[in-house]
């Protein structure tokens, strides 16, 4: 099992390149994006850690999900835009649903939760989910 930061990224960036709703997923906030729906990974630190026994300890590991959609009348528009990160969004959390150890990355993902928002990118108005991932890792501890 790997406790690596990039490693566990890599992971998440794998799953969500494997939803089907999905035209881009970055590791990175591109500047310029030219496809929607996309997602972008970013980690979000190491909420907690714990002590596991006299050769490892848990450790959490989170990141979070932004998925983007716009919303302009010569793009989607509202309507379809509303339906698009409603799809979407159920296709990412039944994917770690069904993957809660990101095929062996770690001990444990637990189920993800999401808020939708809605904010101004480059192309306009743009509506946004943010989910948030924890990833369960079990970390060696030399005694």
């Amino acid at each position: 099992m790997s406790n690596n930061v990039v490693n566990i990224s890599a992971a998440i960036k794998l799953k969500l390149e494997g939803v089907g709703g999905l035209k881009e997923v970055y590791d990175y906030h591109p500047s310029s994006p030219i496809v929607f729906p996309y997602a972008v990974v970013a980690w979000n630190g190491y909420p907690s850690a714990r002590f596991g026994d006299t050769i490892r300890n848990e450790r959490e590991v989170a990141f979070k999900i932004s998925l983007y959609q716009e919303r302009t009348e010569t793009g989607f528009g509202n309507e379809k835009s509303e339906r698009i990160i409603m799809e979407v969004t159920d296709e990412i959390t039944t994917a770690f649903d069904n993957d809660t150890t990101l095929s062996g990355t770690v001990k444990l993902v637990t189920p993800i939760t999401a808020t939708v928002d809605y904010t101004e990118t480059p192309v306009g108005d743009t509506r946004v989910a943010t989910f948030d991932v924890e990833c369960l890792t079990v970390v060696d501890s030399l005694t």
